[in-house]
């Protein structure tokens, strides 16, 4: 018996990165050579983030090229040479202008300009170029006109690139399961697609780091920082953010092999520095969704009234309860 080798998602991941335009008058915001800067470069948000909620295992080396103009639109969801992504003979006449050997990479990045948003396949698909198979991810960035390479901060464009690449890597979307009337998981419930509002596959709004489940299955948190949960008891796991000790629970069924429920602690460290304190004091509870396309759902442990209720994207953590006072009441 050997050691399993280490998933894909782990170790640098050798990225080519197209610049793409559809016709030859649409500009072109920055140089190849910018945008390898701002995406490679160690001390650039994006590898400060992708390094910091993998606890150091993940890096990103590579170049940029273009701009090569393609000749038709491109966007996430359109036919071939009426959108979409290029084929894989314009791909070949890509790689072929400008010298590149795609066996040389793990990954490309097509970046676009004037639309908004990304898409990406989950995992690696098999491309043939040249005569050779290639297994190479795939994803779109859109967006490029609107890009600000100048800001120190995680931008628009950083959230994009991370999330995608995430898809890249093997995730799927981090969402969450609402119920009314109180409920937590059965009743009168709805699936919310991206729903996680703490989660770069979600909708990322008060936190970053991807789920604890999403980190476990690229190899990023190992088996011997998972605790497994069969019976009751008092456990410890510590901040998701921190790379040492227990970061995460999986509870078992009774008598069962699949877990279910995972159980993370978050805290406002790192890139996750403006969750609010009140989700601070209390523990996440993710649903696997499915095993094989790698998706989650966030529960609301605390629910309140409808499902339509916006507060409750904001009560995900289940807490201790609060201290009993007494209240007294003194009438005329």
């Amino acid at each position: 018996v050997t050691a399993a080798p280490a998933p894909d998602s782990v170790g640098n991941q050798r990225t080519l990165v197209l610049l793409l335009k559809d016709k030859e008058s649409d500009s072109e915001p920055f140089t190849p050579a910018q945008i390898s800067d701002y995406i490679f470069n160690i001390n650039g948000q994006f590898q400060k983030f992708m390094k910091e909620q993998s606890y150091g295992k993940v890096s990103f080396s590579g170049r940029a090229y273009g701009w090569y103009t393609l000749g038709h639109p491109l966007d996430c969801y359109g036919e071939s040479n009426s959108g979409g992504l290029p084929t894989s003979n314009e791909l070949e006449t890509i790689v072929n202008k400008y010298d590149i050997d795609l066996q040389d990479y793990d990954r490309i990045v097509y970046l676009i300009g004037l639309k908004d948003g990304g898409c990406s396949y989950i995992g690696k698909i098999s491309l043939g170029v040249n005569g050779k198979s290639i297994s190479i991810s795939t994803m779109i960035i859109e967006g490029a006109n609107y890009f600000d390479l100048s800001s120190l901060d995680f931008t628009y464009f950083d959230k994009v690139l991370s999330h995608e690449m995430g898809h890249s890597l093997g995730l799927g979307h981090a969402n969450a399961w609402r119920c009314d009337d109180g409920q937590i998981i059965i009743g009168s419930c709805s699936h919310s697609e991206y729903g996680n509002n703490f989660d770069i596959m979600g909708r990322g709004n008060f936190s970053l780091h991807t789920n604890a489940y999403f980190k476990y299955i690229l190899g990023w948190i190992p088996t011997s920082e998972v605790l497994s949960i069969y019976q009751s008891g008092l456990y410890t796991i510590n901040p998701l953010e921190l790379s040492n000790g227990s970061k995460m629970a999986m509870i078992y069924t009774e008598g069962g092999i699949l877990s279910p429920y995972v159980l993370e602690f978050r805290q406002g460290i790192g890139f996750d520095s403006y969750l609010p304190s009140k989700y601070q004091s209390g523990i996440f509870v993710n649903r696997i969704q499915s095993n094989t396309m790698n998706v989650t759902e966030l529960l609301t442990m605390n629910p309140i009234g409808n499902v339509y209720n916006p507060t409750l994207n904001l009560l995900p953590t289940l807490s201790a309860p609060e201290p009993q006072t007494e209240l007294l009441a003194f009438v005329d």
